[in-house]
């Protein structure tokens, strides 16, 4: 179970109903690097994005999270009868206290939702917990009277005040990342958003602002010279109105010229798996530390030589954050222990989450069988049946 990073909270566990795909009451207990696994449409991006809209509620707010999602009907799970209730909680750890967040989401239609309830446990004897109820505060800390709205969550709106400010700032600061290379070759507007966006929009405006000089510069470079054998350095130029990323190639040293043989190459010209990799490593690196990094499918584009590496560096930052994977690659699970992976299953269309059966478990560690040894012969999942049918 993962721990509080530097008095920074860490996530213990979600408890998700009817949140896309996800059935009632389903559970992730979360590790420093927590792997979801899959096939394709059985539900990993939905876990992923249970994180992502959490973000959002907290920064943009509830109706923006839900617009952002094309509304309420496409983000609760399809009923042929009164609209399921919508319910995401969270536990999560402090060095000194346990804490919890909930709320629930009814409807008496498929596209109407109302906050039915809302909750904060703080954890500390000597803060009352804040309770919501159909707009109705039951109890809260004292000095605590928002004005509350039957759309609108509470924990934005009191997120500022001490005694809730941790709490806010751990939600708001989870970070989920779908990185296509395609976005990062464009020159990019300017932005003062943080953390960096989930596609990369704002690349180019972290890099500026997170990598001018230290130690995270020199580890991405060391990183990226790492992946391709030839890149020294990467900057960001203005060019106009936009930003574009730059990387350095070195090429060896001319002994007819008595100098190094070196060139800058727009972020156009490289490939896609360089461009990915820094798109990752970016978000691994930034400053501040977001509290928990997601990484949708990492392996896209990257060349499965550079698989361990890329693991290496995934897993140096759950020193850091939590990191949450989804992925469907063999390469990639081997490497990954059996206790960090979840597995992610849709039956008749409703997603649930399971560790690895103990079965399995045992077999890898006896090196019976490997991971993608099972992920290749569909054997991982089938919860449904015996604990200990690999034994």
């Amino acid at each position: 179970m993962a721990n509080s990073y530097n008095g920074h909270a860490c996530i213990k566990r979600i408890k998700v109903s009817n949140f896309r795909s996800l059935g009632e009451s389903v559970e992730l207990n979360l590790e420093p690097l927590t792997v979801l696994v899959g096939i394709n449409g059985s539900g990993k991006s939905n876990v992923a994005d249970v994180f992502r809209f959490l973000s959002e509620c907290l920064r943009h707010g509830l109706e923006t999270a839900l617009l952002n999602r094309q509304g309420i009907g496409a983000v609760r799970r399809w009923s042929a009868g009164r609209p399921f209730d919508l319910t995401i909680h969270v536990d999560l750890k402090f060095e000194d206290r346990d804490s919890s967040y909930e709320f629930i989401l009814g409807g008496a239609t498929a596209e109407d939702f109302r906050v039915k309830r809302e909750r904060i446990h703080f954890g500390d004897k000597n803060i009352q917990d804040l309770e919501v109820t159909e707009g109705k505060i039951i109890s809260a800390p004292s000095g605590l009277s928002p004005h509350l709205t039957e759309t609108s969550l509470v924990l934005p709106l009191i997120s500022s005040d001490s005694r809730v400010k941790p709490i806010a700032d751990a939600l708001r600061s989870l970070s989920v990342y779908a990185i296509f290379p395609d976005q990062l070759r464009k020159p990019q507007v300017p932005s003062p958003e943080y953390p960096m966006d989930e596609h990369g929009q704002n690349w180019t405006s972290i890099l500026r602002s997170s990598f001018k000089k230290g130690p995270r510069k020199s580890e991405l470079c060391a990183a990226l010279h790492r992946l391709t054998g030839d890149i020294a350095d990467i900057t960001v130029k203005q060019v106009g109105r936009h930003l574009v990323a730059q990387f350095k190639h070195d090429h060896g040293y001319d002994a007819s010229a008595k100098k190094k043989r070196e060139k800058w190459f727009d972020a156009a010209l490289e490939s896609d798996g360089t461009l990915r990799m820094a798109g990752i490593l970016t978000a691994l690196l930034q400053e501040p530390t977001p509290a928990l990094i997601g990484i949708e499918e990492p392996e896209l584009t990257i060349h499965a030589g550079m698989l361990p590496l890329l693991y290496d560096y995934l897993s140096e930052a759950s020193i850091r954050s939590q990191i949450v994977i989804t992925t469907h690659s063999p390469d990639f699970l081997g490497l990954c222990p059996p206790e960090s992976i979840r597995v992610v299953e849709k039956i008749d269309g409703v997603t649930s989450i399971n560790p690895m059966l103990p079965g399995h478990i045992d077999a890898v560690k006896k090196k019976l069988l490997t991971i993608d040894d099972l992920l290749r012969s569909q054997a991982l999942g089938g919860h449904a049946g015996a604990a200990g049918d690999a034994a």
